[in-house]
């Protein structure tokens, strides 16, 4: 979290710190984040907590934390995460809040990718394997979106058929499509990997108008 904040503030952003803690210097934890926690102040950012002055992190608070950060964000990105994870919590309060949910694939000999892995296959996050696909979730940040795409077979196009440009939830589709779900998530991940089909979040899945 720190390294996040960090490289925000050195590359001339600003950015928000949800706490689970007391906000503060005597609360924020580790001691070596109170610095930081005052150059996010001074660079226009904010340090949010629910927990009043004196209160420091526990094992607890920090999960709780979690749903503040999801409901703050209008997008979150898992980069790493085991099987039981504060990030999986995260990820599922937003989708819960039907946000979108991306997630950063890992291979699958590795443990603590294991979380974003599942996310990937059950739950249809968005695949992010570069800065690249971070900016086409937001096509206002570039000057020219990326072009579109023709589905390239037959099984793609089909698919595409059922999900409107208002959108569709996932389980619907795969209703529809009369495929598995596994199926069916593979052939949305290309078409979202082609620009053809946007994540809107909570599931729901768009065909690019």
């Amino acid at each position: 979290d720190a390294l996040c904040h960090t490289l925000t503030l050195e590359t001339g952003g600003s950015t928000v710190a949800v706490l689970g803690s007391g906000v503060d210097p005597y609360s924020v934890q580790p001691v070596s984040n109170q610095n930081l926690a005052e150059r996010i102040v001074a660079n226009g950012g904010t340090i949010v907590s629910e927990y009043p002055p004196g209160t420091l992190p526990t094992a607890y608070s920090f999960p709780m934390r979690n749903r503040i950060i999801a409901g703050l964000c209008s997008t979150t990105l898992v980069i790493e995460a085991p099987q039981e994870s504060g990030a999986l919590i995260t990820a599922q309060v937003a989708a819960d809040l039907h946000r979108t949910v991306a997630c950063v694939p890992h291979p699958i000999t590795t443990a603590h990718g294991a979380g974003s892995n599942r996310w990937l296959s059950e739950h249809g996050a968005a695949i992010v394997t570069d800065v690249t696909d971070v900016l086409l979730m937001y096509p206002g940040l570039i000057k020219s979106k990326a072009p579109i795409i023709v589905a390239t077979n037959p099984e793609e196009a089909t698919l595409l058929e059922l999900i409107p440009p208002g959108g569709k939830h996932i389980n619907d589709i795969v209703q529809e499509s009369g495929k598995s779900a596994p199926a069916v998530l593979s052939l949305i991940s290309q078409l979202e990997l082609n620009n053809i089909l946007v994540d809107l979040g909570g599931q729901h899945y768009a065909r690019r108008a």
